[in-house]
């Protein structure tokens, strides 16, 4: 097992990291995981050497923090609520696209000249008056 770091978990009982899992990176972003896989190693182990630099430090203190958890869950939050609007927009689209479709079979179904002409878009407007009330 030499060359491997020996951790803790909660329980207090050791288990060993692989030195690299798996195949080398093919794209981007797996060779950045494995960068900052490579960092984490190299930090745990100079912070259990003892020989850590108090920026490395300083920086993994900082992560542990309570106010940088909250940052973190804030972004969370924050995507959260971009992807639902994101929903809610493609949802609308639906909707105007559904509408509009309606009123082409209403004319169908009208005799000539019954139904004034409407455009699609005027349509949506009605319909987003009337979803305000």
């Amino acid at each position: 097992m030499a060359g491997r770091t020996q951790f803790h978990d909660d329980d207090d009982e050791p288990f060993v990291a692989p030195e690299r899992l798996g195949r080398p990176a093919t794209t981007p972003e797996e060779f950045e995981k494995q960068v900052v896989l490579d960092a984490m190693r190299l930090a745990h182990e100079q912070i259990l050497a003892k020989t850590v630099s108090s920026q490395v430090l300083t920086h993994f203190v900082k992560l542990g923090s309570s106010t940088e958890q909250l940052a973190q869950e804030k972004t969370r939050m924050d995507i959260a609520v971009a992807e639902a609007k994101i929903e809610q927009m493609k949802q609308a689209d639906k909707m105007q696209e559904l509408l509009g479709e309606a009123v082409q079979a209403m004319r169908s179904y009208a005799p000539s000249g019954a139904v004034p002409e409407m455009d699609i878009l005027e349509a949506g407007e009605e319909f987003e008056a009337i979803e305000q009330y």
